[in-house]
């Protein structure tokens, strides 16, 4: 455990004060962990402080005629244990006097840090400014509104409620098992663009319930009613608009429930939205179910079942950001600011082990506090930054120069801003007085490490496109005659000892076989009597007996062809669920491919093309799709130089799969060129997607971020 230190330097300049708290602030007592604190609620700003014990003891010494100094003894006096130290009661009467929650003998220059009020609403406009994809803008204040709706809605949030609730979502959750099929199959018509406003409204309309449910909840589970029938507690004073990426979503503030000392009720409180969120797509799905595709009614109720379902399952639980699922992992851990003080640990470790300062204070109290908060900072930090770069990324390929303007604000905000901050207090900080040389030279070592290695260290430079395996030179199998297929084998490829692949039969021709040998053996017959009588009859059945034979030999050549044989080394592609169908003369039956016959045509954009006409290396690495362990080597033999919208495979188009954008009449979007690759190895089939990997001369990480930003600026038409 980390010693704090008992003396301060500026104790001498607050000894004297004689401070109090606002008598306008609320004081609640509840239980963290098994430790009493004190939630202080401040009824202007609506903000929410907690204090320790001993913090709280002493400022309930505070009342305006007591000296600082005189109180302190006083707690060390009654339980030395739990008081306050003097840098602890500097640290609780500059932040309380910074917010506004101090009244009388506190001059405004007592020292330097109660001047953190400004600060604090200064950085709350930047940070607002900053923080830019979620902006929150209060409108309102919605507690008349919420005690007016309490009566008829409170009854969600009883235990009748919670059952006769949870019964709905199992009913709703039954309803969609049973109609998967049909809910894949309207999917498509969510996605199109005339749904777009629907689905906006519908969201719209489905987060006013989702934040209208924690105000309920916080009303009904953390307030209390004296006994003259009033309600106290559970305020809920903030409700307004938050821009999640540009798109307006209602919030409500309902932090009052922290001084609810229930954390089950405090859980509930952080659930409750998703909670009728849930019923809700319950109630849609009932809807969707009983009324016609064709309905309006049908299509809003898809849309909120869908909306609802996913934007709780995948959106709202996620703790990693500050959402529902954030609350509720902080009141089921008891670690109120579960983000900001994770972040002030990690500076913590920072101070502590990096620049030495060994007067450093751990924000944790606990080694459950520290554990926690060692996953979850680097967690949060990281899944924050992928999502807000997936988040920049997207807009900048929908809308080029809304997200080129949105990439500048973030490095403002998230390189320059941090920079200076850091800069700044390593110059002027007093707490790194002793230790400024070496917090200089180790956040210099910590920064430039990364940057030379993303700036000098070479890495791999690889480029994957996707192509599609076909043969030059392939044999088609065709039906030679109307008939049911037989015998039809499964794709192989054929040995030295060739097998039979494919047979059909015809009751036509060999009822044609059977009749020419009937009147083959007529003609010969009477060709043998007419032979001693008149010769010149005997000639014309002769005549007609070779003529029978001819018809004969050709119906038994056919009958030869119904049966398929594979060639040594050739590879046999059926057509699919051939066995006992009929096909008619001409219709393809399979192919037969030779063994060493097959070539990959790959296509390349106009943002990779330039750099692998000039830097990749011949030979490339094919990967089989859906078979990742298979590596074949290949050689490129043809770089198309012109650009073509013509793609030499429809496998390779998005619509079947593929990656590449279709435009109008199945031309591509944009232009491709085409790269033909000979593949070292020959199992490979025509018709099977593969990606191709090709190798450049190697280039830092730094370099390579620069010269793919340039592309897909060129790309989306901004350079």
């Amino acid at each position: 455990m980390t010693l704090r230190p008992a003396e301060s330097e500026h104790w001498p300049r607050i000894a004297a004060l004689c401070p109090r708290l606002r008598t306008d602030v609320s004081v609640t007592r509840t239980v963290f962990r098994g430790e009493p604190w004190y939630v202080l609620a401040d009824p202007l700003s609506g903000r929410h402080y907690r204090v320790t014990e001993g913090a709280y003891r002493f400022l309930a010494l505070l009342d305006g005629q007591t000296e600082v100094n005189a109180a302190a003894d006083r707690c060390r006096s009654l339980d030395p244990d739990i008081s306050p130290t003097q840098d602890e009661v500097l640290q609780l009467l500059a932040s309380l006097h910074g917010d506004g929650l101090l009244s009388g003998d506190v001059p405004a220059d007592a020292f330097a840090s109660f001047r953190r009020r400004r600060k604090r609403i200064v950085g709350e406009h930047r940070s607002r400014l900053l923080n830019f994809l979620f902006i929150r803008i209060p409108l309102i204040d919605p507690d008349p509104l919420l005690d007016a709706l309490l009566p008829l809605t409170g009854w969600i949030f009883t235990r009748a409620g919670a059952l006769i609730w949870s019964l709905l979502i199992l009913v709703g959750l039954v309803t969609v098992v049973m109609n998967i099929g049909r809910l894949a199959t309207e999917t498509a018509a969510l996605v199109d663009v005339g749904a777009i406003p629907l689905i906006l409204a519908t969201f719209i309309a489905i987060k006013i319930c989702h934040e209208f449910g924690h105000g309920i909840a916080c009303k009904r589970l953390c307030s209390t009613i004296d006994a003259n029938g009033g309600r106290s507690g559970g305020e809920v004073h903030r409700m307004g608009i938050m821009l999640l990426v540009l798109m307006p979503i209602p919030f409500v503030d309902a932090s009052s429930a922290w001084r609810s000392a229930s954390r089950l009720n405090r859980v509930v409180v952080g659930a409750a939205g998703m909670w009728i969120e849930l019923g809700l797509a319950s109630v849609a799905s009932l809807i969707w179910v009983k009324t016609s595709e064709t309905s309006p009614i049908h299509a809003a109720a898809y849309s909120a079942m869908i909306v609802a379902g996913i934007s709780t399952l995948l959106f709202n639980l996620n703790p990693l950001l500050r959402f529902d699922g954030y609350y509720i992992l902080s009141d089921a851990l008891e670690i109120p600011n579960l983000s900001q003080r994770s972040r002030e640990y990690m500076q913590y470790l920072v101070k502590r082990y990096v620049w030495g300062l060994s007067r450093a204070i751990s924000p944790a109290r606990s080694a459950e506090e520290r554990r926690a908060f060692m996953i979850y900072g680097p967690l949060a930090l990281l899944y924050r930054g992928l999502l807000y770069g997936s988040i920049l990324l997207l807009v900048a390929s929908r809308v080029p120069l809304i997200g080129v303007l949105l990439a500048l604000m973030a490095l403002v905000g998230w390189g320059v801003v941090p920079l200076w901050r850091l800069l700044t207090r390593i110059a002027g900080s007093p707490e790194l007085d002793r230790v400024r040389v070496r917090a200089a030279l180790t956040t210099a070592g910590m920064a430039g490490i990364p940057f030379l290695l993303i700036a000098l260290v070479p890495l791999p430079d690889r480029v994957t496109i996707e192509g599609v395996v076909v043969s030059p030179s392939r044999i088609e199998s065709r039906a030679p005659f109307d008939g049911f297929v037989a015998e039809a084998a499964g794709p192989t490829q054929s040995g030295p000892d060739s097998g039979r692949l494919l047979a059909l039969e015809t009751n036509e021709l060999a009822l044609r076989r059977d009749m020419l040998k009937q009147r083959q053996e007529v003609a010969r017959t009477q060709y043998l009597e007419s032979l001693q009588t008149d010769p010149a009859l005997a000639a014309q059945y002769l005549e007609r007996s070779e003529t029978i034979a001819a018809s004969a030999e050709w119906t038994l050549a056919r009958l030869e062809e119904a049966e398929i044989d594979g060639q040594a080394g050739h590879f046999w592609t059926p057509r699919p669920a051939l066995a006992g169908r009929y096909v008619r003369r001409g219709e393809v039956l399979g192919t037969l491919l030779p063994p060493s016959d097959v070539m990959v045509h790959a296509v390349a954009g106009q943002n990779v093309a330039p750099s692998l006409m000039q830097e990749a290396d011949s030979t490339v690495i094919l990967i089989v799709r859906g078979a990742p362990h298979r590596n074949i080597r290949g050689t490129v033999e043809q770089f198309a130089p012109i650009g073509t919208d013509e793609l030499p495979s429809a496998a390779l188009s998005r619509p079947a799969g593929g990656q590449t954008v279709i435009g109008s009449e199945d031309r591509t979007a944009e232009q491709i060129f085409q790269v033909h690759i000979r593949p070292i190895e020959t199992d490979l089939k025509p018709g099977q997607r593969v990606l191709v990997r090709f190798s450049r001369p190697a280039r830092s990480a730094g370099s390579q971020f620069i010269r793919w930003t340039r592309q897909t600026m060129r790309q989306r038409g901004v350079l």
